[in-house]
């Protein structure tokens, strides 16, 4: 019954099983076997993903409603534009923990530069206090 549903959904989208495949990331020989009704110990998540690449929904598979169509061109488009985001994205990131590592490394030279300056600074101040006749201190 639900592979009848399921071979329904697949033709009034006009999808191939391929396309299936490549929206949902489920292999196309799981697909062509859960469509012949070989599916009985499909999981969850498996059903899941094919239903929802061809924008059908759990419910209308188990025969509770009916989803209106959408356009199987429209969300193939959506979903490589998803993809190209994700992509962009990542880069960005990649960007950005690229400048902060930079700036990490400027704000540790820094660090150790105002260091040194203190620890200077406090040696000039130790040697003026303990020996008067030196610094800038003269007692």
């Amino acid at each position: 019954m639900i592979a009848e549903r399921l071979k329904a959904l697949k033709n009034k989208q006009k999808l191939t099983t391929a396309q299936i495949a490549e929206i949902s990331g489920i292999s196309e020989s799981t697909i062509t076997r859960i469509l012949a009704g070989n599916g009985e110990n499909a999981n969850f998540q498996t059903m899941v993903a094919i239903v929802t690449a061809m924008n059908g929904s759990l419910d209308e598979i188990a025969g509770i409603s009916v989803k209106p169509p959408i356009d199987a061109e429209l969300l193939i488009a959506d979903r490589a534009q998803a993809s190209v985001t994700k992509v962009m994205e990542s880069e960005v990131v990649n960007m950005y923990k690229s400048i902060l590592a930079n700036k990490d490394t400027w704000l540790k030279r820094l660090f150790v530069v105002l260091c040194v300056l203190v620890a200077i600074l406090c040696t000039q101040w130790i040697v003026d206090v303990f020996v008067p006749t030196m610094g800038w201190v003269r007692y």
